[in-house]
């Protein structure tokens, strides 16, 4: 599979604009912090993103590292270890899965913003009629909403 001419020209936009973004062989590899990336694929329709922690997708990561560090607490437990081991994996455990949130914010938002990018670049617009037109309507239709109207001067 070849990589599209659009998606080469974005990454070239992409690395224009200061992100860091590896050409492969079928998709843009965009690089981030705490060892995250995504990646992006564009079939000539739409995009595509996979959020990648290391060299696994972040599910498989997360959920390895939760249940490794479960495994870990159990077999401490069955073991009759001593209370600070058991508490101390427990507190690792925590961590690695503080650190995970972590990652999944830095590529959801990485997400955003090349998605963001790829519409500012290309031109892409809203489908007409997507939000609604016309004039705000009230969410339950039957009931006169409450309407607060503060002074305009101090006194």
């Amino acid at each position: 599979m070849t990589l599209h001419p659009e998606l080469v020209a974005f990454q070239r936009r992409l690395e224009a604009v200061g992100v860091v973004a590896a050409v492969h062989s079928d998709h843009v590899c965009v690089r981030l912090p705490l060892l995250t990336s995504v990646r992006v694929r564009y079939d000539g329709a739409r995009l595509a993103f996979d959020s990648r922690f290391g060299a696994a997708s972040s599910t498989v990561s997360t959920a390895s590292s939760l249940l490794g560090a479960t495994a870990a607490v159990a077999a401490l437990i069955f073991i009759s270890a001593p209370l600070p081991y058991v508490v101390g994996i427990g507190v690792l455990g925590t961590l690695g899965a503080v650190f995970d949130a972590m990652r999944y914010v830095v590529t959801e938002s990485a997400v955003t913003r090349v998605a963001l990018l790829w519409s500012a670049f290309t031109g892409a617009a809203a489908a007409p009629g997507a939000l609604g037109a016309g004039p705000a309507r009230p969410i339950h239709p039957g009931v006169a909403g409450e309407t607060v109207r503060p002074s305009l001067h101090v006194e």
